[in-house]
């Protein structure tokens, strides 16, 4: 099937505003207009054709990039390439399967792992098997640095409008976020390297993608975690 790859890319980048959209002009080859700002980046352009946004602000010394969707993908590329030292703050990866039965294939694998291991698990949607909103499945909770969705992707873009979405299309996303020492090694993880980031989401890896991943456990939260067990 097809390869899993960034579905949204946020990072701080090492350059000043200025040089951050003349590259990323030079490379997209695209303008920019002025859009709205985000808490503490008060000033916002996003990019003419496609889903990047870079903010900034009086307060803050490196401006913030955002990418989502298919833009994700080529900012990604763009961002290691010309800013490898850049620190990203959350990514989500991808995986797209076109085949019948595939929300219940992946959630039967995936929900014992989590159930075994205490992960909160949460359903979303119609149970009906007639329903055509789109079913989704979260793993982790919403506050928690790691957290996997999959979800009926084909109905959903069929209930936005695009009739010839395939209604068999079924999407597994992992979306993880990234904390002080830990953002510099996020800017350097593949996809697949994102589900090293819990110790159930290694073993999601490895029981339905195949795939052997090593655990990144954050070392500021295990920290913290030994720090409440004193208390």
């Amino acid at each position: 099937g097809p390869k899993m790859q960034f579905d949204y890319y946020s990072a701080s980048v090492p350059a000043t505003v200025g040089h951050c959209l003349h590259s990323m002009k030079e490379d997209f080859s695209i303008g920019f207009e002025a859009c709205d700002g985000i808490q503490r980046y008060p000033k916002g352009m996003k990019c003419l054709t496609s889903g990047v946004r870079v903010y900034s602000g009086p307060s803050q010394p490196l401006p913030f990039a955002v990418a989502s969707s298919d833009a994700a993908v080529q900012f990604s590329d763009f961002i290691r390439r010309v800013y490898p030292r850049h620190k990203v703050t959350r990514l989500d990866a991808a995986q797209d399967y076109k085949e019948a039965g595939a929300f219940d294939r992946l959630c039967g694998l995936i929900d014992p792992i989590c159930r075994d291991l205490n992960v909160k698990c949460m359903f979303q949607g119609d149970i009906h098997p007639d329903q055509t909103d789109g079913r989704s499945m979260y793993f982790g909770s919403k506050d928690s640095d790691v957290r996997l969705v999959v979800y009926e992707k084909g109905k959903e873009q069929i209930g936005k409008g695009f009739a010839d979405a395939d209604p068999e299309w079924v999407r597994m996303e992992l979306r993880v976020k990234f904390r002080k020492d830990m953002k510099a090694v996020g800017a350097t993880l593949s996809p697949e390297a994102l589900f090293g980031r819990s110790r159930w989401s290694v073993k999601v890896a490895e029981d339905v993608l195949g795939k052997l991943t090593e655990y990144l456990p954050d070392p500021s939260l295990r920290q913290s975690d030994a720090m409440k067990s004193l208390d």
